[in-house]
C-alpha cells in the first residue's frame, strides 16, 4: 500500500513540473512570431526545462513506468550540462579555477566569432589591430534587472555564437517533443495556464557590450572570470524573482512554480557557501566575504540551512520521497504536503513568502557589490 502511493506522490510531483513545462513551451510557441522578446524568456528558463527532462529520465530509468521508452538522446549530453549547470561553483564534475578559465576563455572564443563572422569582418579584424573592437556581449534587461547576458546564456543553455542553427532547433525540438510527450501521457487539463500574461514585453530591453568592459564594471574589485560568474549568479536570483512576479501566489500555476524557486533559492546557498569554503578558489575581496558570510549565517536564511530543507529540495528535485510516510501526503494540497512535513509545519505559501525575502537579501549584496557599467552598453548592431 504504502509503495503504490509512494510512486503515486512522486507522478504527482512529475506532473507538477510538466506543468510548468508546458507552460514555457505554450508561451514560446504561442507568442514566438508576434513577439521577439519571447525568446529570451525561454533562453532564461532552459535550465529549468532541462531539469525536469534530465530528472524525469532519471527517475523513470529507476522506477519503470508507461510513459518511458529507452530510447537514447541525440543531445543527451548537452540536456545534462544544461541541467548540472545550475550547481555552478557547487559541481564535483568541475573544479572551480576550472570553470573560471572556461569563462574567460568562452568570452575571447566569442569575440574571435563575431571578428570573423561579422558582415564587413575584414574591417573589424583592421580595427581590431588598433584597437578597436566589436561589440560581442548580450544584455537583456528585465526592467531595471539584467535576466541575462549571453554568457549566462552560453553557461547554462550550452548556446554561443558558434553554436550550429540546425543542431540548436534539433535539440530544442528534442527536449519540447519529450517534454511534451509526457505531458500528453499525464493527461492533465492546463488549458487556462498562460505563462505569458505575466511577460511585460515593453519591459525587456537588449543592448551590446564588449565583455571585458562590462563585467570590469559590473564587479570591479574582482577578476575578470568571477565577475562573469558573479553575473550569471545574479542574473539567476533575478530569474527567480520574475518567476513569481509572471505567477502570482493566487494563480493557479504558482505551486508548479514553488518547487523552481525553491530548488533555485537552496543551489544559490549551497554554491555561496561553496565559494566561501576553505578549499575554494574564487577570488573575492575580504570586504565581500565577510559580507557575504554574515548574509549566509543571517535569520533570513535558517530556514533554507536545515536537514529539512534539503531534503524537501531533494524530494522536489529528484522525485522519490525519500524519509517521507506516504501516508502523511496531504492529496488535496497540490504539493501533497510535502513542505508541511519536513519543514516544521511550514506550508508551500509561507515558504514562499520565505523565499522572496531571501532572494530580495541576495539581490541586495549583488547590487552592493555592483558599480555602475551603464557606459559600457550600446545599441545592438547589425
Amino acid at each position: 500500500m504504502s509503495s503504490s502511493l509512494s510512486d503515486e506522490g512522486s507522478r504527482r510531483l512529475i506532473e507538477s513540473d510538466l506543468r510548468f513545462s508546458m507552460a514555457v513551451l505554450n508561451a514560446v510557441v504561442a507568442n514566438q512570431h508576434r513577439d521577439d522578446t519571447i525568446s529570451w524568456l525561454a533562453l532564461s528558463h532552459l535550465q529549468y526545462l532541462s531539469l525536469v527532462a534530465y530528472e524525469v529520465r532519471n527517475f523513470s530509468r529507476r522506477v519503470v513506468t508507461a510513459t518511458e521508452t529507452a530510447e537514447p538522446w541525440a543531445h543527451d549530453l548537452a540536456l545534462a550540462a544544461s541541467r548540472h549547470s545550475t550547481k555552478l561553483f557547487n559541481d564535483t564534475k568541475k573544479s572551480q579555477l576550472k570553470l573560471l578559465a572556461e569563462f574567460v576563455d568562452g568570452a575571447a572564443h566569442d569575440r574571435t566569432w563575431y571578428l570573423e563572422n561579422n558582415r564587413v569582418p575584414w574591417l573589424f579584424r583592421g580595427h581590431s589591430e588598433l584597437g578597436f573592437l566589436v561589440n560581442d556581449t548580450s544584455v537583456v534587461f528585465y526592467g531595471e534587472q539584467v535576466l541575462c547576458t549571453s554568457h549566462s546564456i552560453s553557461f547554462h543553455a550550452g548556446l554561443d555564437p558558434r553554436s550550429d542553427q540546425a543542431q540548436t532547433a534539433e535539440r530544442a525540438g528534442e527536449l519540447a517533443a519529450y517534454l511534451s510527450g509526457l505531458a500528453a501521457a499525464e493527461g492533465g487539463d492546463w488549458s487556462d495556464d498562460d505563462y505569458f500574461r505575466g511577460w511585460c514585453s515593453q519591459v525587456v530591453v537588449s543592448m551590446d557590450a564588449r565583455y571585458e568592459n562590462l563585467y570590469a564594471a559590473m564587479f570591479p574589485t574582482v577578476p575578470l572570470g568571477e565577475a562573469i560568474a558573479l553575473a550569471i549568479l545574479q542574473s539567476d536570483v533575478v530569474a527567480l524573482k520574475l518567476i513569481r512576479e509572471m505567477v502570482p501566489v493566487s494563480d493557479s500555476l504558482a505551486p508548479a512554480t514553488f518547487k523552481f524557486r525553491f530548488a533555485g533559492v537552496w543551489q544559490m546557498v549551497e554554491t555561496l557557501r561553496a565559494i566561501l569554503a576553505p578549499s575554494g578558489d574564487v577570488t573575492l575581496t575580504d570586504p565581500m566575504r565577510e559580507e557575504l558570510e554574515a548574509l549566509l549565517s543571517s535569520e533570513v536564511f535558517e530556514p533554507i540551512r536545515t536537514n529539512g530543507a534539503r531534503a524537501l529540495r531533494n524530494v522536489l528535485v529528484h522525485y522519490g520521497l525519500g524519509s517521507v510516510d506516504p501516508t502523511a501526503l496531504d492529496w488535496r494540497d497540490p504539493i501533497l504536503g510535502i513542505p508541511e512535513l519536513l519543514l516544521d509545519g511550514t506550508n508551500w505559501l509561507v515558504a514562499d513568502q520565505m523565499l522572496e525575502e531571501q532572494i530580495v537579501a541576495l539581490l541586495g549584496t549583488f547590487a552592493a557589490w555592483a558599480g555602475p557599467f551603464g557606459h559600457t552598453l550600446e545599441e545592438p548592431h547589425e
